[in-house]
Parts: C-alpha cells; sequence; structure tokens
C-alpha cells in the first residue's frame, strides 16, 4: 500500500475473547509507532450472546504527510460503513457478522478470515444439525471482498504452538495491505518478549499461507463441482486391508469416504467383524439401488444410508457412555481445559443417572427382559438406579466405569443390541421397498435416522418421532412430492422436543 495517501489506513478485527484480538492490535499500533505511523486504537465490547465477541478498530497515518501539513490528522473512532481498508476475522461467524455490518466491501476491503467454528449456544441447543452453513459464510465472504485470505488459522496456531493472533499478524504481512516489510513485523514479535519462537512459527505459517492464496488465484476457481478421487487409508491388519480391498470392488466410488468412515466407527466402536457385518449390508443394498438406476443419482441412497447405518449401529448405550468418559483423551483434555501443569492432580466428577430400563438393556437378552417383566425384580434394580456422583479421577470410580465399559465383550448378547438391531433391519428393510415406489423418498427416509440419537428420554423421543413418520408413511406417498414431505416431517420433528410441530406437520401431509 502506497505511503503517500492523505487517507489514514483503516483496519478492523473482529475476535472472540480468547483469541488474542487485544494483542494482535498492540502489536499493530507497536509496529506503526516504531515505523513514524501515528495509531490511534479503540475497542468496542459486543453482546454477550456468544461471549465476548469484540471489534478492534485501528487507523494508521504517516508522521511525514502529518507535518508537511503542518497539523495532526484527525482519526475515528469506529469503522464506517463502506470505508474499512483490512477487516480481520477470528472466526467464520465474526467474518459473516463484518460482512453484515457492512465494513467489508468488493472495491476496497482486504479480508483475512479464519475459516474455523466455535459454535453458538443457539446452534447447539437445536435438536438436529442446528450449524450455520459455513460454506455460505465463506462464499458470501468472498463476494463482498476486494481480496480474501482465508484458512484454518486455528489448527495452525495449534500445530505450531502459538496462539491465533500470530497467524493472523503473518497473514496481514503477507497481504502486502500495509506499508512495512516482513522484518518489521517479526522484530515487533521479538520486542514482545513473550512466547518469541512460537509466535514467529506461526507469523512464518500465516504469511507464507497468505502469499500464496494471493498468487494463486486459480485455486478459488477450480470447478467445484468436481469430484476427487477418494484416497483408502492404508490398513496394518490383514483383515481389515481385505475389508476395505472389498468396499473398494464391491461399492460405488461415492459410497467410500462415508463407508471407510463407517468403519472406523465400528471398529471403535466394537470390532472388526461388527465392520464387517456393517459392510455387508451395504453391498446387499447397493443391488437394490442398483436396480433402481442408483447410478444416475448418483448412488445417493447407499450413500446415506453408509452414513446413517453407521450412526445406528453405534448407538449410544451404557457400555459406550462408560468408554468413552474413561478415555485418555478426555483427562487431557480437562487437563488442557483448565490448564494444569504436568505435575497438578485434576479431579474429575462425572454426574450419572441410569434409568432401569438403560441398567436392563446391558444385560443379557433374557435377564433384561427378566428385569423389566417381573416386579420385584424391577422394584430391586431400580432402587440402585439413583443420581451418582462417579470421580473417574480416583481408583474406585474409574475401575466402576471401566468394568462397565468391559461389557463391550458381551454386548451383542444384550437385549438393548438384539432390539436396536431388529429396529435397524426393519429400516433397511423400509428403505429397500420404498425405492421400489420412488427413490428419492427412499432416500429421505434414509436420512429420518437422524432422528435417533442419544440415551434415555433423548432416545425415545427420538425413537416416537420416527414411528410417527413411518405409521404415516402409506399416506405420505400419495403426496406429489412425498420426499419434500418426509424431510419436513423430520425438520418439525427436530425443530421442538414436545412433538406438537410434527403432529401438525403430519395432519397436513395426509390432508394433502
Amino acid at each position: 500500500m502506497s505511503t503517500t495517501t492523505k487517507q489514514p489506513i483503516k483496519l478492523a478485527i473482529a475476535a472472540m475473547g480468547g483469541q488474542g484480538g487485544g494483542v494482535l492490535s498492540s502489536w499493530l499500533v507497536a509496529l506503526a509507532e516504531s515505523n513514524q505511523y501515528y495509531a490511534q486504537y479503540t475497542s468496542v465490547p459486543g453482546v454477550a450472546q456468544r461471549t465476548g465477541s469484540t471489534i478492534y478498530y485501528i487507523e494508521l497515518f504517516p508522521e511525514e504527510l502529518s507535518k508537511q501539513a503542518a497539523k495532526e490528522p484527525v482519526m475515528a473512532l469506529m469503522p464506517v460503513e463502506g470505508d474499512v481498508d483490512i477487516v480481520v476475522a477470528g472466526e467464520l461467524v465474526e467474518a459473516g457478522r463484518a460482512v453484515m455490518r457492512g465494513i467489508v466491501t468488493p472495491e476496497q476491503t482486504t479480508f483475512i478470515v479464519s475459516t474455523h467454528r466455535l459454535y453458538s449456544q443457539v446452534e447447539k441447543e437445536v435438536l438436529g444439525d442446528g450449524r450455520v452453513n459455513s460454506g455460505l459464510i465463506i462464499a458470501g465472504a468472498r463476494e463482498h471482498a476486494k481480496n480474501f485470505i482465508g484458512f484454518d488459522m486455528n489448527q495452525a496456531a495449534v500445530d505450531t504452538g502459538c496462539m491465533i493472533s500470530a497467524i493472523l499478524f503473518g497473514s496481514l504481512a503477507g497481504s502486502d495491505q500495509l506499508p512495512f516489510e516482513r522484518s518489521q513485523f517479526e522484530d515487533i514479535i521479538r520486542q514482545g518478549g513473550k512466547a518469541i519462537e512460537s509466535n514467529l512459527a506461526g507469523f512464518k505459517i500465516g504469511y507464507e499461507r497468505a502469499r500464496a492464496l494471493l498468487n494463486e488465484p486459480s485455486v478459488a476457481s477450480k470447478d467445484s463441482s468436481q469430484e476427487s478421487k477418494f484416497k483408502f487409508p492404508k490398513a496394518k491388519q490383514r483383515e481389515l486391508q481385505m475389508l476395505l480391498a472389498k468396499v473398494k470392488s464391491e461399492l460405488p466410488d461415492q459410497t467410500h469416504e462415508f463407508t471407510v468412515e463407517g468403519i472406523k466407527r465400528l471398529l471403535d466402536y466394537q470390532d472388526l467383524a461388527y465392520a464387517r457385518d456393517y459392510v455387508q449390508l451395504l453391498i446387499k443394498l447397493v443391488k437394490t439401488d442398483r436396480a433402481h438406476d442408483g447410478g444416475q443419482y448418483k448412488f445417493e441412497l447407499t450413500r446415506e444410508v453408509a452414513r446413517y447405518l453407521a450412526l445406528w449401529m453405534s448407538y449410544e448405550d451404557t457400555i459406550r457412555v462408560a468408554d468413552l468418559k474413561i478415555r485418555k483423551k478426555r483427562f487431557t483434555r480437562y487437563k488442557d481445559h483448565v490448564k494444569a501443569r504436568s505435575d497438578d492432580v485434576v479431579h474429575v466428577i462425572e454426574f450419572m443417572h441410569p434409568r432401569l430400563e438403560e441398567v436392563a438393556d446391558t444385560m443379557p437378552s433374557w435377564l433384561g427382559k427378566l428385569i423389566l417383566g417381573v416386579t420385584p425384580l424391577r422394584k430391586m434394580v431400580n432402587y440402585f438406579c439413583k443420581e451418582r456422583k462417579i470421580h473417574t479421577s480416583k481408583l474406585s470410580g474409574f475401575l466402576l466405569l471401566y468394568t462397565t465399559a468391559k461389557f463391550r465383550a458381551i454386548r451383542r448378547s444384550t437385549l438393548r443390541f438384539k432390539r436396536e438391531h431388529t429396529r435397524i433391519d426393519d429400516w433397511l428393510t423400509l428403505v429397500s421397498n420404498t425405492t421400489k415406489i420412488d427413490y428419492q423418498s427412499a432416500v429421505s427416509i434414509a436420512q429420518c435416522q437422524r432422528l435417533i440419537k442419544g440415551y434415555g428420554d433423548t432416545h425415545d423421543r427420538g425413537w416416537a418421532s420416527y414411528s410417527s413418520i413411518v405409521a404415516s408413511l402409506p399416506n405420505i406417498l400419495k403426496n406429489d412430492e412425498p420426499s419434500k414431505v418426509i424431510t419436513r416431517l423430520c425438520d418439525a420433528a427436530l425443530a421442538e422436543e414436545s412433538g406438537s410441530q410434527l403432529s401438525k406437520e403430519i395432519n397436513t401431509a395426509v390432508i394433502a
């Protein structure tokens, strides 16, 4: 950027608490002042909806021009809509908000964005997938900016062991929008005296990525419709190699990615034999898919079943919950969260309240049915089903969950396993039979599995919603566009917990 401009350089930073927006701003102010520029800096805290969103605004003006004019520049305290040269966003939704505020313009603004997401409470509360569409935000950011520099800077920060502010600072230097040399940016980091090596490493990553993105515009213009060929992972076990080879030879290319992810999930959940059962079910289904012109739909049916079958087969039972709660990475995450040192002791307390049904479900099928069917046994087992605080960082609590997790060896004989797999078989049969009537409706029925999640009351509500949709299916299929109706019903079921919205939609669909 030319240093002869008579207008200040206007720069806005949108960041969340903890992302180092203040550090980045202080670096920029120090950079300007050490190179004979005036710098005016203000910060405007945002609303608390996403906890600590803040706009930092900086204007820079060369002292030389001020002396020539014999007066000091007058600089603004807030970004003005349509008149900001550089906008930096430390997270993707913050980038979206910057666009909505009007401070990003295609005529003027270089937009530097970290494309990772920090999900809001509103997104997390939705029963279904309440996430904002990241692809739409990125597309909007590109469209509204003169220059767009975007990549996952949070992951780059993790990889280099620095704060994201160092990556953002490097990206700013690489954008070539400030009148300073790379070495001058790096000097400011050294002068800060904190985490110099890691911050310089992060700065380097940001600088090089920004330069590459600016110098290779063809990357953004590639035809996104072209499908990249999925690369199969390498397996150490011979049996797993054979299973992957079976997937590669007997399932369509379009299904490979979801199928391999499903295999990984089921290996972690149970064992190789269970993953093999999963693949066999898909091979059986793809025959139906091919027989009903699945090729022209890019085998969407098998692809969606591959996704949702893996989720259903890895249903959350008490065995799974116990297994997840005693994993090493869970304890590591807790220690990282509280910033504990390696020699610190961190106590972890799990709040658990298993229901009678969940205890019975974990038993062998015959015993589980006996417990549920005999009143004295129900009362006796229910006596132990109390809310508990389990100290998993203590030996007694850890061993309790460790023993429960070891029930994985008998999972196939449990009451819950037999019930879930009966339901899975019915679901697959329904999908196959519906394919003969309407291909897209079969796809929509496959996607209804997203209703069945979690455990306890959450799982019961999801199953009740799914059952209501299935019961109404004969009438739904009489509609002009039954697949859209099924999807609408599924969305209604995920919209709220009471089921009233789903009931209204079902009545509307049946009357239509």
